[in-house]
C-alpha cells in the first residue's frame, strides 16, 4: 500500500481541474473535477458537470471530508461509472467511511453508466471526524475512473 497526499493542481483536458500525485500511469493517483455545465469527454472517460472523478489507477484513492464541529450529519451522494462504453470499465469497489474502518456504505461499479447510490442520516461526528470516500480497483486499470458526488450537511449541534 502506498500513502501519498495528492497535491498538485493543473489543467487537463481544458476545463477539467485535476490533483495529481505526479506518478506516470499506472502507479499515479488523480482526483479530476469538471467545473463547467457541459459533461467533458476525453481519455475514454466522460465527466458530467460538477463531478468528481476518482482514478487510483492500482492503489486505492481516498476523497476525506473532516467534520468541522460536532453535531448530527447527514451524507449522501453517487459513485458512477464514467469509464466511456466499449472501454471495459472495470470493477472498482466503492465505499464510505468513517474515521477510516467504519463502513457507513459500500458497493462496486463496474460499468459505465452504473451507478451506486448512498444516503446515511443523521449519523453523530465529533469535530475532526473524518469521512473517507474511496474507490479500490478489484482487476487491472483501464477504465476505471469513478465519478464522486457527495454532500455532507449538519442537521443539528
Amino acid at each position: 500500500m502506498r500513502t501519498t497526499n495528492v497535491t498538485s493542481e493543473s489543467g487537463f483536458a481544458g476545463a477539467v481541474v485535476c490533483w495529481s500525485d505526479g506518478f506516470q500511469i499506472p502507479d499515479s493517483l488523480t482526483v479530476q473535477y469538471n467545473p463547467t455545465q457541459s459533461p467533458i469527454s476525453y481519455n475514454n472517460v466522460v465527466l458530467p458537470p460538477n463531478m468528481l472523478g476518482i482514478d487510483g489507477e492500482s492503489y486505492e484513492v481516498i476523497v476525506r471530508w473532516t467534520a468541522p464541529v460536532a453535531g448530527n450529519y447527514s451524507i449522501r451522494g453517487s459513485f458512477n461509472g464514467v469509464g466511456k462504453t466499449g472501454c471495459g470499465q472495470n470493477s472498482v469497489d466503492v465505499g464510505v467511511y468513517q474515521d477510516v474502518t467504519t463502513v457507513l456504505a459500500q458497493g462496486n461499479i463496474s460499468y459505465y453508466g452504473q451507478q451506486y447510490g448512498y444516503n446515511i442520516s443523521n449519523v453523530a461526528l465529533s469535530a475532526g471526524t473524518t469521512v473517507d470516500f474511496t474507490g479500490t480497483l478489484a482487476n487491472t486499470y483501464t477504465c476505471d475512473m469513478v465519478g464522486l458526488i457527495a454532500t455532507v450537511d449538519r442537521l443539528s449541534p
